[in-house]
């Protein structure tokens, strides 16, 4: 299991909000609006043959003598699409679990709110509604392909993402990322971009004659390793993920930079200090 019981009641208790873009500003809501048949009141109108007449306002028309129906609000079920990356960089540097793990808390947050769940899975999307998709996407997030189900796959199923994108990564491609942006630039989506790292990611304790593996070429490069290319490694590690937050801020998307190796429960704190996962 990705997640145990006393997981899962700590994500219990984390509150949701959807955003939602209106006149492309983000707004916090939980539901979309539409007008349908619930029992929720939205608007008057004036009465055209055709309609339901049991939605005009007989109280009304007593005033006034002018037949008015009543619209009401469709409540729509949120969606969100889920992106677990688990690409190469990914499984090379030991996080694929971490990646399926956070992806899952993500997903049982959602689900356990009545919300339905679109997971990117080997280049195509699945879809979860609700807390009985639960046990589905759990399985399928377990058999997620490492070096398969990555950000650089995602162009031929880009339409079919929701409005709102959750990304577990350790966002290293740049060509990946640039891909993603696009492809979310295009439907202006709203993200929330997670980047799982570890102490290593931040502070590498390396020296010597060493080789690094290319993950992005499938190549090892020899390299000496000394304390100005550490210097230089965390200078440029520094500026790259800069260049994403900066990226997010312009495109009101969200940017967390999560601990790895921290409790699922301070993780939480770390994407929903207040309490509340906005997605």
């Amino acid at each position: 299991m990705l997640l145990t019981t006393d997981d899962m009641m700590i994500l219990s208790g984390l509150k949701v909000s959807i955003r939602k873009r209106i006149q492309n500003k983000p707004v916090m809501d939980f539901a979309s609006r539409d007008i349908g048949d619930s029992q929720e009141f939205n608007d008057y109108q004036q009465f055209t043959p055709g309609e339901n007449i049991r939605h005009i306002d007989w109280n009304r028309y007593m005033r006034d003598s002018t037949l008015f129906s009543r619209r009401y609000e469709k409540l729509e079920r949120p969606e969100v699409t889920v992106i677990p990356d688990l690409s190469r960089s990914v499984v090379v540097s030991g996080k694929t679990k971490a990646v399926k793990r956070f992806s899952a808390a993500i997903c049982f947050s959602l689900l356990n709110k009545g919300m339905t769940v679109r997971l990117f899975s080997n280049r195509s999307f699945e879809r979860y509604s609700g807390k009985s998709g639960w046990q589905r996407v759990h399985h399928d997030i377990e058999l997620l392909d490492g070096g398969n189900t990555k950000m650089l796959s995602l162009s031929p199923a880009a339409s079919s993402m929701s409005k709102n994108v959750v990304v577990v990564s350790d966002l290293i491609f740049s060509d990946g990322f640039g891909q993603f942006k696009e492809n979310i630039n295009i439907a202006n989506r709203l993200a929330l971009l997670i980047n799982l790292s570890s102490s290593y990611d931040h502070e590498p304790d390396l020296n010597g004659n060493l080789k690094l593996l290319d993950s992005q070429n499938d190549k090892t490069l020899p390299c000496y390793i000394d304390s100005r290319m550490i210097a230089r490694y965390k200078k440029c590690r520094a500026d790259y993920y800069h260049q994403i937050e900066k990226h997010c801020l312009k495109m009101d998307w969200q940017y967390k930079d999560v601990n790895l190796e921290d409790s699922l429960q301070n993780q939480l704190l770390t994407i929903a200090p207040a309490g509340t996962l906005y997605v």
